[in-house]
């Protein structure tokens, strides 16, 4: 573990928590990052989040909640 591993940590953690406008420029400002680009990085999405997002889009498609694009 080095303090740049623990610093991404808390970064995605928070973005997890606020992942607004208003807490990307936060967390850019804490970080101290000059580029808004350089924080917004960070929005990084866990597998298992992305995975559950996929699984409610085929199960709006099963329910015919969803549109089919064949």
């Amino acid at each position: 573990m080095s303090p740049h591993r623990l610093r991404d940590a808390f970064a995605v953690h928070a973005m997890k928590m606020d992942d607004s406008g208003d807490g990307l420029r936060l967390l850019q400002e804490h970080l101290g990052h000059a580029s808004f680009n350089t924080t917004a990085k960070y929005r990084k999405v866990s597998g298992v989040e992305h995975r559950d997002w996929y699984d409610k889009l085929w199960k709006a498609e099963d329910n015919g909640n969803g549109s089919q694009a064949r």
